[in-house]
């Protein structure tokens, strides 16, 4: 979404652009969810199929810590609002009115067909 008098016509029209930051209060340049669906990947994880062979329980152990830490971020969203203010540099009044998004985990999210190690 953008302004129909806007600066910004095609992607292109980004370039050089920094956009992800809180000055640009109530500019809206999309909802991601809305082109998206309620579920998309934010973050993948590879290797080479030669690493994960070789470390197979490492692999395991790191997916499962990232699918436990999901899930505490799932249980706690109040606990998030501090850290998100933090890590963004959003005041965490505005950090307290956003709409929490829920983390997936790889069972989740892929097909079961994709995931090696499960």
């Amino acid at each position: 979404m953008r302004q129909k008098n806007g600066a910004v016509h095609t992607p292109r029209d980004l370039n050089g652009k920094t956009i992800a930051v809180p000055s640009l209060g109530d500019f809206i340049l999309g909802y991601p969810h809305q082109v998206l669906g309620s579920r998309s990947l934010s973050t993948a994880y590879f290797c080479n199929g030669t690493f994960a062979a070789q470390n197979v329980a490492a692999l395991r152990n790191f997916r499962r810590g990232l699918d436990e830490a999901s899930a505490y971020v799932n249980a706690h969203p109040a606990e998030m609002i501090p850290l998100l203010a933090k890590y963004t540099n959003i005041d965490v009044k505005t950090v307290s009115s956003m709409t929490p998004n829920s983390l997936g985990s790889a069972a989740d999210l892929l097909d079961p067909r994709l995931i090696a190690f499960a």
